[in-house]
């Protein structure tokens, strides 16, 4: 269950991030940062996502 609650803890400030945008004190469209924010994180996602599955096909090779 701790990884299922890790899981939605992540989804949820992913959620908020989309709704109020990252907080900086610099004077930049916030619609520029909020869309920049989503593009990195979305993408960090995908990359951990393909790392994952490529290290799980590398073990279950290993154990055959």
């Amino acid at each position: 269950m701790d990884v299922i609650q890790s899981i939605n803890d992540v989804l949820n400030k992913l959620q908020t991030l989309g709704k109020d945008g990252i907080p900086l004190n610099h004077s930049v469209d916030t619609k520029t940062v909020n869309n920049l924010g989503m593009w990195i994180v979305g993408g960090l996602l995908l990359a951990g996502l393909a790392a994952g599955g490529i290290v799980g096909l590398i073990l279950s090779s290993r154990k055959r």
